[in-house]
């Protein structure tokens, strides 16, 4: 076997590689959706010693990402005067997640099969787009993918070892990774399962047990004791009735007076999320269909596109092949089909494939087990992909997008738009002072239109289903931005073309003499007249959204507009009328 000192530093090489990429790319984007509420949760347990809910989601685990804003203040996270400047150090130490998940599954590597090994699985980790995307940013899909790493790793060490010092290190692992993302509850039944089939393994081949009665004890006292110090012991052994469960999953508990030895936060989070899951996000969309309850196909579909094809293809070829040990596969394979027939068969929020984050170094550990060579220079084809997308490795798809201007036919929301890309959007505009930037619904002249807007993600799909399919995209700004100078007979196949007749309105927008697009979006029956023309009508289900649009021929001057109806938003060439009543979403 190689020397490990060599190989290790090459380990330390390319993953501190890994967070220079990360670094880099995190300068070039502007706040996603979710960042300022997760920052907030971070700086109220920094600043105020406070762990309680206000978000279904948000962790402690941010306090990390808190930590510079103590001396820093707080970044800005809306206006156009935001920039990169104001988020790049909060998502400093997001990348010390990265850096951990690569030794941890170098180590483990190298434990099962030698140091050349544990670099093919540091490159893996290390070099992935999609998880040096994430670690640039203030959220908790990183924290969780190491704290399901780490947890994996020590379950599988505590049954190696055999010691109740390795447990008790292995049960404060699952307990510290409930503080990270609630994805990390189902460590739970995945140990369940790992722990006792490892066990006896080890059992019918070495006539020995790994788990001593005090190891037992030292994992679940250490788990309980690791949780509860994560969330500052706030709210434990809070009676369950005195919670307003949400879910219907936790609503039995409003009856029983027996108190709950966890923190209120994490389990009233629990519930939230369950509640919210019962529900259902909105619009879930892939490849051009939606749903509003789930796709059962929808995460094998969009990481057959995320994740790189050499780590797929060689994480799968790795499982199956025949090595000496064979233990670790019980942390490895089983976590993956749990996680993945999870989120695909009983769970709503189908909204990225960042919830599946924490398979990504198990496939790279499971690639480590093939011939080091083979899975180095699968390493590397897969790190030459993501450097293709720099910096816009958020949005990334694999090789089978075969044009990037067609990214949003297969997928959107996190997996390809998430408000990152404001710097191009801030840059069109300066350029068109006159377009339509961020444009709610179509527009004649410059328009610039968000790729969550375009599928209907954002808003609702009504809205531009005129350009999804008689006017698709032929250029793309930063992946997520398309970019259109239509004319009035290039809308003719959606729209009618009137000529304004003075007359009396609600609201008055004021004409350059060229023809224009009016919109009005309402939802239920509805109607928009031109000063005095013949009404636009639309007949619709009481809550159904849709669009009345108009091309106008006016002279310049005054046009008055009428709407009945529900209405949630008027415009002209993409741009809303001040005083007219505006909804989103």
């Amino acid at each position: 076997m190689a020397a490990p000192r060599p190989w290790r530093r090459a380990i330390w090489a390319v993953a501190l590689l890994g967070c220079l990429l990360t670094w880099a790319a995190t300068w070039h984007r502007t706040p996603t959706v979710d960042e300022p509420r997760h920052l907030q949760m971070g700086r109220q347990v920094l600043t105020e010693g406070d762990w309680s809910r206000f978000d279904n989601s948000k962790m402690p685990v941010s306090a990390l990402n808190a930590l510079p804003t103590l001396l820093l203040g707080p970044p800005r996270d809306a206006g156009p005067e935001v920039t990169h400047r104001d988020w790049f150090w909060p998502r400093l130490p997001q990348a010390l997640w990265l850096l951990g998940c690569t030794l941890l599954a170098a180590r483990w590597a190298e434990r099962s099969w030698g140091p050349r090994a544990g670099l093919v699985a540091a490159a893996f980790v290390a070099l992935d787009p999609n998880l040096q995307a994430h670690a640039g940013l203030v959220t908790t899909d990183l924290p969780c993918t190491f704290f399901v790493l780490a947890t994996l790793f020590s379950a599988w060490w505590a049954v190696e070892s055999g010691t109740w010092r390795a447990w008790a290190v292995s049960g404060a692992t699952l307990g510290l990774a409930q503080a990270a993302k609630f994805t990390a509850v189902f460590l739970v039944p995945i140990l369940a399962l790992a722990l006792p089939a490892a066990l006896i393994w080890r059992w019918s081949r070495e006539r020995r047990w790994g788990l001593p009665a005090r190891g037992a004890l030292a994992f679940v006292a250490a788990g309980w004791l690791a949780l509860n110090a994560a969330y500052g012991f706030q709210g434990t052994l809070t009676p369950a009735a005195d919670i307003a469960w949400r879910s219907r999953l936790f609503q039995p508990l409003a009856e029983v007076r027996l108190s709950i030895a966890v923190p209120r936060p994490w389990i009233e989070g629990l519930d939230w999320v369950r509640g919210d899951d019962e529900i259902g996000p909105g619009n879930v969309y892939a490849d051009g269909g939606f749903s509003a309850v789930g796709q059962a196909d929808h995460y094998l579909r969009a990481a057959t596109r995320k994740l790189t094809l050499p780590l797929m293809a060689l994480g799968v070829l790795g499982l199956c092949w025949p090595r000496r040990q064979g233990r670790e596969a019980l942390f490895l394979a089983w976590p993956m089909v749990f996680l993945l027939g999870w989120f695909s068969l009983a769970f709503n929020f189908q909204i990225g494939v960042r919830y599946l984050l924490p398979l990504l170094p198990l496939l790279a550990l499971a690639a480590a087990r093939l011939p080091w060579r083979v899975g180095l220079v699968g390493a590397a084809l897969a790190g030459i992909s993501g450097l293709t997308w720099f910096p816009l490795g958020l949005s990334y798809q694999n090789e089978r997008l075969l044009h990037r201007v067609e990214a949003w036919r297969h997928l959107a929301d996190s997996d390809l738009d998430w408000g990152q890309e404001g710097l191009a959007l801030a840059a069109w505009q300066a350029e068109h002072p006159q377009g339509a930037g961020d444009a709610d619904v179509p527009a004649l002249g410059p328009t610039l239109v968000g790729a969550n807007r375009l599928v209907g993600v954002w808003g609702d799909p009504v809205r531009f289903a005129c350009l999804r399919e008689y006017l698709p995209p032929a250029e793309a700004i930063a992946v997520t931005w398309y970019a259109y100078d239509l004319s009035a007979e290039d809308v003719a196949p959606c729209f009618p073309r009137r000529t304004y007749r003075p007359g009396e309105g609600t609201w008055r927008f004021t004409t350059d003499g060229k023809p224009a697009l009016l919109v009005a979006r309402v939802r239920g029956p509805a109607s928009l007249t031109l000063g005095a023309g013949e009404p636009l009508a639309a007949d619709a289900g009481p809550h159904e959204e849709h669009l009345l649009g108009v091309v106008v021929d006016a002279p310049a001057g005054e046009m008055a507009v009428s709407v009945e109806g529900w209405l949630q938003g008027l415009y002209l060439d993409g741009r809303p009328h001040p005083d007219a009543p505006y909804e989103d979403r």
